[in-house]
């Protein structure tokens, strides 16, 4: 369930231009590499455009045109049903494939959406190429919760933040060469504070990390693998990393919509929608060498001017493998017919180079290889694949509001990635 377009909650915080991207640095909290680069083994990352606009602004100044749609119709595109997944009052929403070529099963994970207040990760597996699923776990649950506050907040003036701890936009892995093989399956979400009123206060919580040696489970909570700055030491204590402690990330007053992808070496990738004002999100890329157990800043994906063509704002960042290289998923803004800005589509594009960045033109514009979206400026995003889900195609998210309570569900497109 992806909130932040419809509240960006952190507006008091937000201020601070971009920066430019420049080398790894220290990102705190024993992150690795002070200085120095995220290394040439490869990593995903990316940049995005809106399937209802010109098209993603690069170096020139310009948009580039889009390709043409492919339609993800709910009225005609096969819901994606879990076998055995739990009753989730409000649907489930935000899937991330992993299914390899070749691997006889895969897993997905995605939110189960009982309420605002109250939403966590499950796990589903497939062996038949993604034609059906089955609930297998639950990796984490949504529970009353405080985290302190600095003194003088406007939020919560006792200086505690109550409400309930929400675990959403999850990324799910697998890592083979991890040596500890009792967390070989890696998740991530963007776990934080939902006060009362269903206030969404995304800056007051953490990408946090949970661990499995199978999809099964059992799933344990590692705690914030990469945090940042805010009104709340809940935000940044313990983290493996401390976003706002990279240069090219101290604007960030939250991160979000984590997309993770391992690569051969057991280089980790993650991309991050960091969010650095009230209508500005950009979509940056941490790489692990260690399995996790540090980080480094990698390279921006998409840039403030990238993301002026899409409304200023791209994100759900979803990274996969097909035909033999590595691409991403994105997803812009735009208006809907719900009559707000929602998501409004997903983009395709191929990685390039050492993988820090999208293929782009001429002109250093960002190229898009495909487009998914729905008709009548449905809200339709985020989306995953995996090649080897090849029965399912992309799965791509819809928030279908004309049949409440369920709003929340998620469509098989049946087309091939990439």
């Amino acid at each position: 369930m992806r909130w932040l377009w419809l509240c960006l909650a952190l507006c008091p915080a937000c201020g601070g231009g971009e920066t430019k991207g420049g080398p790894a640095s220290d990102g705190g909290g024993g992150a690795a590499g002070a200085g120095g680069s995220a290394g040439a083994s490869g990593a995903a990352g990316g940049t995005g455009g809106s399937a209802g606009a010109g098209g993603g602004a690069g170096a020139g100044g310009s948009c580039v045109a889009l390709p043409n749609a492919d339609g993800v119709d709910p009225t005609v595109a096969p819901e994606l049903t879990v076998v055995g997944d739990p009753p989730a009052e409000r649907g489930t929403f935000d899937p991330s494939v992993e299914y390899p070529a070749g691997a006889p099963a895969g897993a997905m994970s995605y939110s189960a959406v009982t309420a605002t207040s109250s939403i966590q990760t499950r796990i589903a597996v497939s062996s038949d190429a993604g034609a059906t699923w089955t609930y297998v776990a639950d990796a984490n649950v949504s529970a009353p919760f405080q985290v302190p506050v600095s003194s003088g907040s406007s939020r919560c003036p006792s200086g505690t933040c109550s409400g309930n701890l929400v675990h959403e936009v999850s990324s799910l892995v697998y890592d083979p060469e991890d040596g500890n093989a009792a967390r070989r399956w890696k998740l991530f979400t963007h776990s934080y504070m939902v006060l009362p009123g269903d206030v969404l206060a995304y800056d007051l919580g953490h990408i946090a990390a949970f661990s499995a040696p199978e999809p099964p489970g059992p799933w344990v909570a590692e705690g914030p693998a990469i945090g940042w700055t805010s009104e709340s030491s809940f935000s940044s204590e313990g983290a493996v990393a401390v976003a706002t402690n990279f240069a090219q990330m101290k604007d960030c007053i939250a991160l979000t919509e984590p997309g993770a992808l391992v690569r051969p070496g057991g280089v980790l990738d993650l991309a991050v929608g960091c969010v650095s004002g009230p209508s500005s999100i950009r979509i940056e890329l941490l790489r692990s060498l260690d399995h996790g157990a540090s980080w480094l800043y990698a390279g921006r994906l998409l840039s403030a001017e990238d993301a002026s063509c899409f409304n200023g704002r791209v994100n759900a960042a979803d990274l996969f493998f097909a035909g033999g290289a590595s691409h991403l998923l994105a997803t812009p803004a735009g208006p809907t017919s719900l009559g707000i800005d929602g998501y409004r589509g997903c983009l395709v594009f191929d990685l390039a180079g050492d993988g820090t960045d999208v293929a782009r033109d001429g002109q250093g514009r960002p190229v898009v290889q495909r487009v998914l979206d729905a008709p009548g400026q449905r809200f339709i995003g985020a989306c995953s694949a995996a090649e080897g889900a090849s029965a399912m195609g992309y799965v791509a998210s819809e928030l279908i509001a004309e049949s409440p309570p369920r709003i929340f569900r998620m469509f098989r497109s049946g087309i091939t990635p990439p």
